[in-house]
C-alpha cells in the first residue's frame, strides 16, 4: 500500500476507537462516543462520487449532531470533492501531507532542553496551555509566564485528558526548560500508522530546533509502538523544519468547513 493510501486509511481508522460511524450516502459521519476530538466527515471510499446534495447533508447531520461542519479528505481520494464542497458554499484549504519511514527519519539538532514523553506524575495541563499560547499568540514574545492563565483549570476536563495521554490516545512529548514545558506535540498510532499532530512552541522561545526535537521524538516513539510510517499535515511555511528530519511531501490533505 503506498503512502497516500495508508494516510487515507488511517483517517478512517483512528475515529472509531471513539466514536459511532454513521454512513450518509458518500460520505461518513463519526458521532463521538466519549470526550475527545470531534472528528471531521470523510468519504466511505477512494473511488466514490460525491454530489453538492451529499455534502449539504452531511452539514445538516453534523449540526444537528452539535459537531462542526467540516469534511476532511486526501487529494485525489476521491477526485472533485473539493469542487462538491465548494459548490455546497463550504470554503475548500490545502495543506502538504509529508510522511517519513523508520529509514528516512533524520537526527535533530541538538538543543539546550529535556525532549521527553509525558508519563505519570507530568502535567498534561502545563504541556497543554503551550499549544493554546502558540496558537493563539500571534507576537512574537508569549513565554512561560502566560502558562498559568492558559492552563485548563477544570478538574474533571484534566482528569480526562490526562487518562487519554496516559493511554497514548494520543501521547505527549514534551521540551522543557527550567522545569517548564516549552514546546509540545501530539501522535496518535493506529495500527501501522502513526499522525503527529499539534507541534508547537512558545512564541519567545521559537527558532531554536525546539519543535523539531519535539517532532523527532514523536516519530521515536510511533516507530517503537509499531508504525511504520508517520505522517503530518503540514503549515507550508513550516514544511522544511520537518523535511530536515527526513519527511518528504507524499500528497495534500483537504478540509472543507463554512466561511467565517
Amino acid at each position: 500500500m503506498d503512502a497516500l493510501a495508508l494516510v487515507d486509511a488511517f483517517g478512517d481508522a483512528a475515529p472509531r476507537r471513539d466514536a459511532r460511524v454513521e454512513e450518509h450516502g458518500s460520505l461518513r459521519v463519526f458521532v463521538p462516543q466519549r470526550v475527545g476530538r470531534p472528528w471531521s466527515a470523510r468519504p466511505v471510499d477512494a473511488g466514490v462520487t460525491v454530489t453538492d446534495d451529499d455534502v449539504r447533508r452531511v452539514g445538516a447531520r453534523q449540526r444537528a449532531l452539535g459537531l462542526p461542519e467540516s469534511i476532511e479528505w486526501v487529494g485525489g481520494r476521491p477526485a472533485g470533492l473539493e469542487d462538491a464542497a465548494r459548490a455546497a458554499g463550504l470554503v475548500v484549504h490545502q495543506h502538504p501531507l509529508l510522511a517519513v519511514d523508520p529509514e528516512g527519519l533524520r537526527p535533530a539538532e541538538d538543543v539546550d532542553a529535556e525532549v521527553r514523553l509525558l508519563g505519570p506524575g507530568d502535567d498534561v495541563a502545563r504541556a497543554d496551555a503551550v499549544a493554546r499560547i502558540a496558537f493563539t499568540d500571534r507576537s512574537s514574545t508569549g513565554g512561560v509566564e502566560g502558562l498559568d492563565a492558559a492552563q485548563d483549570r477544570d478538574p474533571a476536563s484534566v482528569a480526562v485528558r490526562t487518562a487519554r495521554v496516559l493511554e497514548g490516545r494520543p501521547a505527549v512529548v514534551a521540551a522543557y526548560l527550567g522545569g517548564e514545558p516549552v514546546a509540545c506535540g501530539t501522535v496518535t498510532v493506529v495500527g501501522d500508522v502513526a499522525q503527529v499532530t499539534g507541534v508547537a512552541t512558545l512564541p519567545a522561545l521559537r527558532r531554536r530546533g525546539l519543535g523539531g526535537a519535539v517532532t523527532r521524538r514523536l516519530a521515536e516513539h510511533a516507530f517503537g509502538a509499531g508504525a511504520r510510517l508517520v505522517f503530518l499535515a503540514a503549515d507550508p511555511a513550516a514544511a522544511r523544519v520537518y523535511e530536515r528530519l527526513g519527511f518528504d511531501r507524499v500528497g495534500s490533505g483537504w478540509l472543507a468547513g463554512p466561511p467565517h
